[in-house]
């Protein structure tokens, strides 16, 4: 791998890692904004505890490098969640588009480590490095 990937890479892990950490921990905690979305949602407080529970998940994977895959793999499909979310019943206003506008970063940021990295991907990894 060129120094120019393992360098981007890891500035994309920190950053969905200090991200999900604040945002798992904001869920865990009972923070008044996320019990609020997760009320809007209908699944206050069971979907808040399993969402915080596998954002920290989310967050332990995606710095450790043998796992990063996973943790990127997780964070996309917690972040597709998450924007499909806020398409349809949480909306943009107030805290709720700053929460969004991350839910894209973080898909694009975890998007862009799956493709840096897909040959280390499970099953799928050896098809895609040998075709680019």
């Amino acid at each position: 791998m060129k120094k120019s990937t393992t360098i981007a890479t890891w500035i994309f892990r920190v950053i969905i890692f200090a991200i999900m950490l604040l945002m798992a921990i904001g869920k865990l905690t009972s923070n008044p904004d996320s019990i609020e979305m997760f009320t809007t949602l209908g699944v206050e407080s069971w979907g808040r505890y399993l969402v915080g529970g596998l954002e920290l998940v989310a967050a332990i994977l995606i710095i450790i490098s043998p796992l990063q895959v996973y943790g990127a793999a997780l964070t996309a499909g917690l972040m597709g969640g998450a924007i499909f979310s806020h398409i349809t019943k949480i909306g943009f206003e107030g805290p709720n588009g700053v929460l969004a506008g991350l839910a894209v970063v973080l898909m694009i940021f975890s998007t862009a480590i799956l493709f840096l990295q897909r040959e280390r991907l499970p099953i799928i990894g050896k098809l895609l490095a040998a075709k680019s």
